[in-house]
C-alpha cells in the first residue's frame, strides 16, 4: 500500500468525474472534437483544479466556434490558415445572423451568438492570458455558460 495513493472526490462533485457526457449526447455527437476537453474539464473540476477546468472548457469552445463558423459559412481562419480571434469570428457570425429572415431559426442563432459573446467577454479573454486562478464558483459559472452555449448550438449545426 505504500506504493499507491488514493485520492477521494467530494461526493457532490463525483458526477463531474464519472459522467462521460457532461453536456449530453447531442453535444458529444455534434462536437466530437470537444469531447476529451469536456471530460477533462469535469475531472479537473471534481479534483478542485478549477483553473485547469476553465482552460479545458475554452479548448472545447474552440472547436464549437469553428463548427459554428463553418455552418454559417463565415470566415474563421485567415489566408495563412491561422484561426481568427474570437472577436473577429463573432463579428462575422453576427453579420450573417443579422441578414437572416425573422423567425424561430434566427432567434435560435441569436441566442447562440449571445451565449458565445458572453463566454468570450467574461472568461475567454482572461483565460487565454495569464490570470492568477479561478475559484470554484467562477469555474462553475464558466462550466454552466459553456454547457448552455454548446447545448443551444448543437441542434443548429
Amino acid at each position: 500500500m505504500k506504493a499507491a495513493k488514493f485520492i477521494a472526490v467530494d461526493f457532490a462533485k463525483a458526477n463531474f468525474y464519472e459522467n462521460k457526457q457532461l453536456f449530453g449526447q447531442q453535444v458529444e455527437d455534434t462536437f466530437g472534437e470537444s469531447t476529451e476537453d469536456i471530460e477533462e474539464a469535469g475531472k479537473c473540476f471534481a479534483f478542485g483544479r478549477y483553473t485547469a477546468s476553465v482552460f479545458h472548457l475554452m479548448r472545447a469552445m474552440e472547436s464549437a466556434v469553428k463548427v459554428l463558423g463553418i455552418k454559417l459559412d463565415v470566415t474563421v481562419i485567415d489566408k495563412n490558415n491561422i484561426d481568427l480571434e474570437w472577436g473577429k469570428i463573432i463579428t462575422n457570425i453576427k453579420t450573417k445572423v443579422e441578414t437572416m429572415d425573422r423567425g424561430a431559426i434566427k432567434n435560435d442563432w441569436c441566442e447562440a451568438v449571445s451565449l458565445l459573446y458572453h463566454v468570450k467577454q467574461a472568461w475567454r479573454n482572461s483565460t487565454m492570458r495569464p490570470k492568477d486562478t479561478y475559484t470554484e464558483d467562477e469555474a462553475k459559472a464558466v462550466f454552466d455558460a459553456v454547457r448552455s452555449f454548446m447545448i443551444v448550438l448543437a441542434p443548429l449545426v
